[in-house]
């Protein structure tokens, strides 16, 4: 296909999801990126340093990994990336950036992360001293690139499926092509606001960062789910825990047009709930937002050379409670464990990660407790296995 043919397809895809008027002009480099992170409180809404107990990676191997000292393993990388490894306030996960422009475009691109440290990516990327550097990157006609895909199933794939332009970067390992640039990272970063329990209610307040318009309060109890959403005026929002109603099929409409709203394309949005509905909507109690974009700049500062005519960042957060009905889950869950297990280091690896994802904060917080009694024991030895 001719480069001018393909520049004229996107703009007419660009105008069609965004309202870009459809006069075949040339709408310039645009650049929208979705990503996540997750955070973890207890029911006084304290956030807490944390790290998932350990699972696979969800990334093909072909991403790069950061090590110790600061470089990057090349794809396939025995060592993996450190970033399991890593107890942090926020997990950041999975921002891509899109691009959508005319064919054979050079830009570059950079990302840091001041308040942490970036973790994985693709393509290569040279690292720089807070996170990274894209330094040759090309805009391709659409339907001339070769994208690397495993036999593995992997949640990472499902972001491609969108309208942006497939890029090629060139660096250390070659030509490499992908339909967005891709990061993760942790970090110790606070997220603005707070999210805590009181009473019957989950109430989140700003947290000296006004801005988020709109909450989500999700809650997944045994399979019984429930989610209501609602806007948060003067700096709070009081949300009703036994609010029911609405089906996953509603709150995946309503998630996708909660991320429209906020300048997402809408197979954008459509790809972001493809790649973590599994992850959003598995058992407890979780509250959603999207950061303003102010705060996105400031805490994850993205430079596009040449400048975009427009740019949309789009960062969900993930802020996981910890209320006192999951931890009396977690407390049973350890209590019927059989003593053979907990005996062998290599079995209560097994049980970590069979607890989940929040096991490692939710065992600390049992192991604050005075009334644990003869439990203390049991969390103590798996609180050991996982450091």
């Amino acid at each position: 296909m001719a480069p001018w043919r393909a520049s004229l397809i996107v703009a007419a895809v660009v105008a069609a999801v965004s309202g870009f008027p459809q006069t075949g002009s040339d709408p310039g480099l645009i650049v929208h990126e979705w990503g996540t992170f997750t955070s973890v409180v207890d029911e006084a809404g304290r956030p807490m340093e944390w790290r998932p107990f350990g699972r696979p990676s969800d990334l093909p191997g072909f991403v790069y990994g950061a090590h110790d000292d600061g470089a990057g393993a090349g794809p396939g990388a025995p060592t993996g990336s450190i970033k399991p490894w890593l107890r942090a306030l926020v997990r950041l996960e999975t921002p891509v950036v899109y691009f959508y422009g005319r064919a054979d475009t050079d830009v570059s691109a950079r990302v840091s992360f001041p308040g942490g440290r970036i973790t994985e990516w693709y393509p290569w990327a040279r690292p720089t001293p807070s996170g990274l550097a894209w330094e040759r990157v090309r805009l391709l006609p659409e339907g001339a690139s070769a994208l690397p895909e495993e036999r593995d199933e992997s949640r990472y794939y499902a972001a491609r499926a969108t309208d942006a332009v497939p890029l090629a970067v060139e660096g250390e390992d070659g030509t490499q092509e992908e339909k967005f640039l891709f990061y993760r990272g942790a970090g110790r970063i606070v997220p603005p606001v707070l999210v805590a329990l009181r009473g019957e209610d989950v109430v989140v307040s700003d947290y000296g960062a006004p801005g988020v318009a709109e909450v989500v309060l999700f809650e997944n109890h045994g399979g019984r789910t429930s989610y209501l959403v609602r806007a948060k005026g003067g700096g709070q929002a009081s949300l009703p825990r036994d609010a029911t109603g609405g089906t996953m099929e509603s709150l995946r409409t309503d998630l996708e047009a909660l991320l429209v709203r906020h300048g997402l394309f809408a197979r954008e949005a459509a790809a972001m709930l493809e790649t973590w509905g599994d992850s959003w909507f598995e058992e407890g109690t979780r509250v959603f937002y999207v950061v303003p974009q102010g705060i996105t700049d400031a805490a994850l500062p993205l430079s596009i050379d040449p400048r975009p005519t427009r740019t949309v960042r789009v960062l969900v957060a993930r802020t996981e409670l910890l209320t006192p009905e999951r931890l009396a889950s977690l407390a049973q869950d350890v209590r019927d464990l059989p003593e053979s297990e907990l005996s062998d280091p290599a079995d209560r690896a097994q049980i970590l990660e069979r607890l989940g994802r929040f096991a490692e904060p939710g065992l600390r917080l049992l192991l604050d407790s005075r009334n644990l009694g003869r439990l203390r024991g049991r969390v103590e030895r798996l609180l050991r296995t996982s450091t």
